[in-house]
């Protein structure tokens, strides 16, 4: 993202990790940032919040991921885009795993994550699988 002309900002709970991510070799293009996703120490300035590689599963609860969609939507500016990347695991009965595909948002998910937007005041975004 950085090589595409984006600032960076990455945020991690675990000091060590952010020791990780400065001993690469790109790590000056990335404003690496100690703290929590569910509590963000950050200005409503963001077009974009990703969150990646099941990140989002680090999250102990329920209710720790709907705080940290409530932050992300506070910080996002007002056409600011939300992603998160996400392993979904074969469904009992399924065969083995082969990649990573979208099966479906349900309903009462993607009602609950509107919700949480609606809240902030972002009514007009549409929560897709895709």
């Amino acid at each position: 993202m950085a090589d595409a002309g984006l600032d960076v900002i990455g945020i991690d709970a675990s000091g060590e990790m952010l020791d990780v991510l400065r001993a690469k070799k790109h790590a000056l293009d990335v404003n690496a940032v100690f703290g929590d996703m569910a509590e963000l120490p950050f200005t409503p300035a963001f077009s974009l919040v990703l969150v990646a590689f099941n990140t989002l599963f680090n999250l102990a609860g329920h209710d720790r991921i709907d705080t940290c969609f409530a932050e992300v939507a506070r910080v996002l500016l007002p056409d600011g885009v939300f992603v998160v990347e996400a392993f979904v695991p074969p469904l009992p009965g399924e065969g083995p795993d082969d990649g990573v595909s979208v099966r479906e948002i349900r309903d009462e998910i993607r009602q609950r994550v509107e919700k949480l937007l609606d809240d902030e005041g972002w009514s007009s975004h549409q929560v897709t699988s895709s």
